[in-house]
Order: structure tokens, then C-alpha cells, then sequence
């Protein structure tokens, strides 16, 4: 019996029906794989960048010495993560880390970016929205370069190089003023060189070495999380007068100063410690000796600065040990910058300071003979000036043993 050709012609069309089924199922799936995960990798990628910048926006506050989580960490990084496209509630910030490496340690920030992403194919087998989630962990990493930090974000001559000093550094410079002519300014017949010259604004002068890379992104103070001296219980400092090679010695301890110190002449020798100055140092001659001395200027008022003058002959150190180590002059960051400012001048070629010279908030005037010996010195200051007739080189940068507790912000998980 012969079969009803309109039958074979539906059971073909049930057939291709179903195979159409299976083919749009496999073709949904496809299109699920291919554009689903295509948009979740790249979402994946976003949470990644997110994390990342969370993480080095919580360590920059810890970087500035804010180390609360709840009211500088977290809201920064939050912020941070946010420039993203991610929701603060999709943003956990860990301050310390509560995993990894680097878990409860405090100079670390760790984010966690977790967020559901609604799927668009995926969703007609199941799953109607994937989790993405990325983490980072970011920290302080001690560093020594550069040795040369001008903080102030626009004043003009911010750093000035005049006259004829020649300074030779073998480490960065970078000068933090976006002023767009003079943020630096070299004059006269002198010259800087160094490993590379970084400066936000603009610069004057033809005798610097590397040419300055304008434009370049302000450095925070790789000091700003040193925490002054707590001197609320510190005894007071005073000198006696000693005879020593047929000569008078005033041999000074460490301790708090309530008036200015001031030298005029002869010889005189800081012991070892810590000296918190409530009105500074004034210096215009002498022979001055200090091996391991922090000196911390209070100076509340702004009128009393740290003063060497060229006629003195200093050798002066920093700690080697303990919570100053590497620090030399520590200036009050909430003095305010009056004139003339801070000044430090060698007499000779055998003065030297060795160590940093840390005065956030104030000028320093820097000048004198140039040096005998190889001494290194770490310079951070407000404003800058260095002037004179002679070398000045700062000839060497701190190795890891000799650097203060100076800190860059890196990516570490």
C-alpha cells in the first residue's frame, strides 16, 4: 500500500521543526558563551582595575600618615574603586589585609570588588546573573630615589638653582609646582645634574641635566606617614662646659629646648638622641659636631627656623637605629612658611650634613662649600632655593641601611 505523500511531507517538516529546536538551543548557547562571556570577562577586567585602584587610593592616605579605616582608608578607596563604575556596596575594603602575605600587616590596604552581572543568553539555561569579583592588595614599599622633593603644588621658583653651584645628585628631583613658567628655575653659570628631573609645571634654564620631563603627576611626600616625636614627657636638654685639648667644649644632651639654641663660636658637640626644638637652631660660627642626631623644630609660630650659617663648620648625622633612623632635621608640618626660613650652609669642605633634611611645610635655603667627603643627603622641603659660589653636591642617595622610613606606593597581590 503506498504511503500518502502529504505524510512523508509533514513528518519532514516535524523533523526539520525539531532539528531547528536543537540548532536554536546550540546557536543560544553559542551566542550565551560568546557574548555573556565576552561581557563578564570584560567586566572582569573592570572589577580588576577597580580593586587596583582601590587599593593604591587606601595606601596613598596611609602614605599621608591617615591611618583610620573607617573615616580615610576606606572612603578613599571606595572613591577610588567608584571612578570605575563600581557602587561603594560593591567595594570591601581590608585595612590591614585579612589574607595573603601580607594578612594584619598595617603598612598594607586590601580590596575586594564583588559584584552580580546580569546575563543576557545564559539566563534561558539557568543562570540569570554571574559573579564577578577581583582583588588587590597594595602597600609602602621603602624607596630612596628621589632624593630631591619640592612640595609646594604652585608656587613660582618653587625650586631655584642661582648663581654658580655646581649640584650633582645621583638620584631624581622632582618639583611638584604646576606653575607653568617657573616651578623650576636655573640662573647663572651653575648647573644641576642628576638621574632624571621631574617637575608638574614648567622650567627656566639651559644647564640642568637630564632635560625636565614637564608635566609630570606631583610626588606625595614619601615622608608624610613619619609620626613627629612625642615629646609631652621628654626632659629638658641642656650643655655643659668641658675642657678638652686645651680648649672649652660645650658638649649638649638630647632633650626638649623651650628657647633657641644658638652658637656663635667655639666648639660644640651633640650627643647621640633626639632634640625637640621649641623655637630652633641658630648657628653663625663655630665648630659643630653630632654623629646620630634627630633634630624635631617644633616652631609653632613660624618665626623660628633650623640656621647654619657659612661660617660655621658642621658635621652633623643622623640616627643609624630606631624610629628616626636616616632622619637629620624633622620641621614641624603645621609650622606655618614665614621669612626668611630655614637655612643650612657648609663652612668648609669637611661640613657635611649626612641625612634627611625633612621641612614639608617651610623653605630651605641651601648652600656653601662643596664637600670633601662622600655624604648622602635626602632634601624635602616646601620651597627650595640653593645659591652660592662654590659646589654643592649632593654626591650620593641613601643605601637601604642608611634611608629614612621614606615609602612609594606598589601593587603587591
Amino acid at each position: 500500500m503506498n504511503q500518502d505523500p502529504g505524510l512523508k511531507r509533514n513528518g519532514r517538516a516535524g523533523q526539520t521543526l525539531m532539528l531547528f529546536a536543537v540548532l536554536f538551543v546550540v546557536f543560544a548557547g553559542v551566542l550565551g558563551l560568546v557574548f555573556d562571556g565576552a561581557r563578564l570577562m570584560f567586566e572582569r577586567r573592570r572589577a580588576q582595575a577597580a580593586a587596583d585602584a582601590g587599593a593604591i587610593g587606601g595606601v596613598q592616605e596611609l602614605k599621608r600618615g591617615n591611618k583610620d579605616n573607617q573615616t580615610q582608608i576606606t572612603p578613599a578607596a571606595r572613591y577610588d574603586a567608584g571612578l570605575h563604575g563600581f557602587d561603594s556596596s560593591d567595594v570591601t575594603v581590608h585595612y590591614p589585609p585579612i589574607s595573603g602575605e601580607h594578612a594584619n600587616d598595617s603598612n598594607y590596604v586590601e580590596v575586594v570588588v564583588d559584584k552580580s552581572v546580569p546575563t543576557t543568553f545564559m539566563r534561558m539555561f539557568g543562570p540569570e546573573a554571574s559573579s564577578v569579583k577581583a582583588r588587590s592588595v597594595a602597600g609602602l614599599k621603602p624607596t630612596g630615589d628621589p632624593c630631591i622633593i619640592v612640595l609646594d603644588p604652585d608656587a613660582s621658583d618653587s625650586f631655584k638653582h642661582n648663581g654658580a653651584p655646581v649640584l650633582t645628585a645621583d638620584c631624581g628631583i622632582m618639583v611638584n609646582s604646576n606653575n607653568q613658567s617657573y616651578a623650576l628655575r636655573q640662573n647663572g653659570s651653575g648647573s644641576v645634574t642628576s638621574t632624571w628631573v621631574g617637575v608638574t609645571g614648567g622650567y627656566s634654564g639651559s644647564n640642568i641635566t637630564p632635560t625636565p620631563h614637564s608635566g609630570a603627576p606631583p610626588m606625595v611626600d614619601p615622608l608624610a606617614s613619619l609620626a613627629p616625636p612625642d615629646y609631652s614627657a621628654m626632659s629638658n636638654g641642656g650643655k655643659v662646659r668641658l675642657r678638652e685639648d686645651g680648649e672649652d667644649v660645650d658638649f649638649y644632651f638630647p632633650g626638649y629646648y623651650n628657647n633657641t639654641i644658638q652658637i656663635t663660636g667655639g666648639r660644640a658637640v651633640f650627643l647621640p638622641g633626639t632634640y625637640v626644638l621649641n623655637k630652633g637652631v641658630k648657628v653663625t660660627g663655630g665648630d659643630i659636631w653630632g654623629a646620630g642626631v634627630f633634630f624635631y623644630n617644633v616652631n609653632a609660630s613660624g618665626n623660628f627656623h633650623i640656621e647654619i650659617g657659612g661660617n660655621a663648620t658642621a658635621r652633623l648625622s643622623a640616627p643609624t637605629s630606631g624610629p628616626y633612623k636616616g632622619m637629620l632635621f624633622f620641621v614641624n608640618r603645621n609650622s606655618p612658611d614665614k621669612s626668611p626660613g630655614n637655612k643650612l650652609a657648609r663652612g668648609d669642605e669637611f661640613s657635611y650634613f649626612s641625612g634627611a633634611i625633612y621641612m614639608p611645610s617651610q623653605h630651605l635655603d641651601f648652600a656653601g662649600n662643596p664637600q670633601n667627603n662622600m655624604h648622602w643627603t635626602v632634601v624635602v622641603s616646601n620651597t627650595l632655593n640653593i645659591s652660592g659660589t662654590s659646589d654643592i653636591q649632593v654626591v650620593a642617595k641613601p643605601t637601604s641601611e642608611q634611608a629614612p622610613p621614606a615609602y612609594r606606593t606598589v601593587l603587591w597581590e
